[in-house]
């Protein structure tokens, strides 16, 4: 909690008999307090239709199993804002702020709460891709770029992302993201990927998590 030094503050408990949206309000909006209101920016996407803000696209919250987060559990999802790490999924971009500055000092209960709330949001119906570790070997590929034949990025893969991320994309647990499914891969929107691959990032700094790890920006490579 972040606290005026100067100020008389006491501990303010959320009730645990509440439902999760009800919990979920509380502890977004009903305590007021500067960290915890930083949650907004990263649900507001959940009911509005502007994703786009400071060039880092907000991901689809919604059950879709392909960009959303139908296939990934509440428990996973309670450990990604709790560490930036769940689920295959590890936080960049914005979010790795909100994350290490807000998301990591609310207590399991409310991490649980966000994460039923999320789950309770239907999908979008967004037609950009699903998948599943059953699909088999070939893959299915998808690009902005037709002119460029998919051998091109296999080639640049494997010289330059294969060392973390592994050849079939599995990724790390807790270290480096899978990319085989993972949601951010999966939407149509490419914006964070790209600034992404260009700037390079890295994971948050939490408390519980895995330490921080690095992506080196391609422009250096």
């Amino acid at each position: 909690m972040i606290q005026d030094p100067n100020s008389e503050q006491k501990e303010e408990t959320p009730d645990a008999s509440l439902p999760p949206d009800d919990r979920v309000g509380y502890a977004v909006v009903g305590l007021g307090r500067p960290s915890l209101n930083q949650i907004l920016p990263a649900l507001s996407h959940c009911k509005y239709s502007k994703p786009t803000a400071l060039v880092w696209y907000a991901p689809n919250l919604r059950a879709d199993p392909g960009s959303g987060l139908g296939r990934i559990g509440e428990a996973d999802i309670a450990s990604f804002l709790k560490t930036g790490h769940g689920g295959g999924m590890v936080a960049f971009g914005s979010m790795v702020q909100t994350v290490g500055d807000s998301l990591q000092y609310l207590d399991d209960a409310d991490l649980r709460a966000v994460a039923a709330y999320l789950k309770s949001l239907p999908a979008t119906g967004a037609a950009d891709g699903a998948w599943s570790a059953a699909s088999g070997p070939a893959p299915a590929f998808k690009t902005r770029a037709p002119d460029k034949p998919p051998a091109m990025g296999e080639a640049a893969y494997a010289s330059f992302c294969t060392e973390c991320h592994r050849p079939r994309g599995e990724g790390v647990p807790n270290v480096f993201p899978a990319l085989a499914g993972n949601p951010s891969v999966l939407s149509e929107d490419t914006t964070s990927l790209i600034r992404l691959l260009v700037e390079g990032g890295n994971s948050p700094a939490t408390k519980h998590g895995p330490p921080r790890q690095a992506m080196p920006p391609s422009r250096d490579s």
